[in-house]
C-alpha cells in the first residue's frame, strides 16, 4: 500500500524512477506493499537503465532479500549484458556471493574486472579485493 500523498503522478504507469524511489523507501522500512509489484513491472520498462536495475538489486541485498536480488541481477544481465559487460557481472557476483555460491561469484567478479570501464578503474582495488576474499575463503 502506498501512503496517502505518495501516489504516482497522474498518468503514471511504469515510470522506473518513481517506483525505484518508492521501493527504496519501503525496503528501508521492511514493509511489503504493492511497490514490490510495481518495481517488478518497472524494471521491464524502457526507462529501466542497467544502473537503476543494479541499484534495485543492491537495495534488495541490503534488505536481506538475497534470492530476490539475484533474480534482479540475472534479469539485468539478460537485458543489458550485450551492451554493458561490467555492471551486470558485478551484480551477479554480488548476488552469488550473498547466496554462498563462491564458484559462480568468482567467475562473475573475474568477468567484471576484465571488462572494467574507464570510469570505474579508480575502484579496481575494491573489486579485486572482493575477488581475493572469495578466492582465499574469507
Amino acid at each position: 500500500m502506498v501512503r496517502p500523498g505518495h501516489e504516482p503522478p497522474a498518468g503514471w504507469k511504469k515510470r522506473f524512477q518513481y517506483a525505484a524511489g518508492e521501493i527504496q523507501r519501503v525496503i528501508g522500512h521492511g514493509k511489503n506493499c504493492r511497490c514490490r509489484v510495481l518495481m517488478q513491472e518497472a524494471i521491464k520498462s524502457p526507462d529501466a537503465t542497467v544502473q537503476l536495475i543494479h541499484q534495485y538489486g543492491r537495495g534488495l541485498l541490503i534488505a536481506g532479500q538475497k534470492e530476490k536480488a539475484l533474480e534482479v541481477f540475472k534479469y539485468n544481465a539478460q537485458k543489458n549484458l550485450a551492451t554493458d559487460k561490467f555492471t551486470p557481472n558485478v551484480g551477479l557476483a554480488r548476488g552469488y556471493t550473498a547466496m554462498g555460491d563462491t564458484k559462480k561469484a568468482i567467475t562473475y567478479w573475474e568477468e567484471a574486472i576484465k571488462n572494467i570501464p574507464e570510469n570505474q578503474k579508480a575502484n579496481i582495488k575494491f573489486y579485486q579485493g572482493e575477488l581475493d576474499k572469495l578466492k582465499s575463503g574469507k
